[in-house]
């Protein structure tokens, strides 16, 4: 492809790839890059994932950069293997924790400390990374893709008002469906961890009309998203979708329910900052790969440490 750079953007689940298909429709856009989008099975072992990505790097060669997403689990050993193979690794939306001990936070976080740049949505985000030891300087806030070329189907959506759950992990409990007052559910799986809907299938046809669907294409979820009467869930699309199309959300679990909702205004144009980095970043620059992590707190001490021994 001559001077172009060449970039890997991978991607495993639906939702990931919806947030994804605008950045990666600039990237195979602009003149500057030669992209390739790498598709990672989510249910590979983590063993197994690791191995195709070497397996892909030996038979392809290194790319000049990669764009590793979010906080899924089998993002992990991606972000590991380019890691230690010294390929430049972008990490986008790193920073968000819900503080509520889920996997995802802790994946998030391991992927941004195996990851040389790291995209984020907000300025608190970026306040996170700091604080957790990131080098300001690999910090790049970005804003988000999730508005960007937006697509709404409402092919799926009922003729009458009803709520919509979506609930992590994938099992639908039955005090999450006691929540729903509405005479109309319709439940949708998160990604492919495809739900187990029993709990819902037991209520359907007594008081509840329930229809199920494990698993929702992006633009129909927003469909069906932004026509409900109440969004039960404790997905992150609580703080971004919901939000911004001014639905009732109700929120029965832990998970997320500590986040704050980012600031709407970075909600769009992410895409277009996401890919100026990845043609703009100095790839010959000598601290690119020379990866650190020193909190605030680390330094202090070090600090400290040196002025009592040169007391000493």
């Amino acid at each position: 492809m001559g001077d172009k750079r060449v970039v890997w953007i991978f991607t495993g689940s639906r939702s990931e790839r919806g947030l994804l298909n605008p950045i990666i429709k600039r990237c195979e856009a602009s003149p500057l890059l030669d992209t390739h989008v790498v598709e990672v099975n989510p249910r590979y072992s983590l063993s197994g994932i690791t191995q195709s990505v070497e397996e892909k790097i030996i038979g392809e060669g290194m790319p000049d950069i990669v764009l590793i997403p979010t906080d899924r689990r089998e993002m992990v050993p991606v972000a590991m293997t380019c890691f230690f193979a010294k390929i430049p690794t972008v990490h986008y939306l790193g920073g968000v924790f819900s503080y509520s001990a889920t996997f995802d936070d802790v994946s998030r976080h391991v992927i941004s400390l195996f990851s040389h740049v790291i995209c984020v949505e907000s300025e608190a985000a970026k306040r996170i990374l700091v604080k957790s030891g990131e080098e300001p300087w690999r910090i790049i806030v970005t804003g988000t893709s999730h508005f960007d070329d937006l697509e709404i189907d409402t092919s799926l959506c009922p003729g009458e008002p009803y709520d919509l759950v979506l609930m992590n992990p994938t099992t639908i409990y039955s005090e999450t469906l006691k929540t729903v007052f509405g005479r109309r559910i319709v439940v949708v799986g998160p990604n492919e961890d495809y739900a187990s809907f029993d709990e819902a299938k037991l209520i359907d046809g007594v008081n509840v009309k329930v229809t199920l669907h494990p698993n929702v294409e992006r633009p129909r979820f927003l469909g069906l998203l932004k026509n409900c009467r109440r969004f039960v869930s404790n997905s992150s699309a609580t703080l971004y979708e919901a939000p911004y199309f001014g639905v009732e959300v109700v929120n029965p679990s832990i998970r997320n329910s500590e986040r704050t909702s980012p600031d709407q205004k970075l909600l769009e144009g992410g895409s277009d900052k996401v890919v100026k980095l990845l043609c703009e970043l100095d790839l010959k620059d000598p601290r690119l790969l020379a990866k650190r992590v020193r909190s605030p707190e680390w330094e202090k001490s070090i600090r400290l440490q040196k002025s009592v021994s040169g007391q000493q």
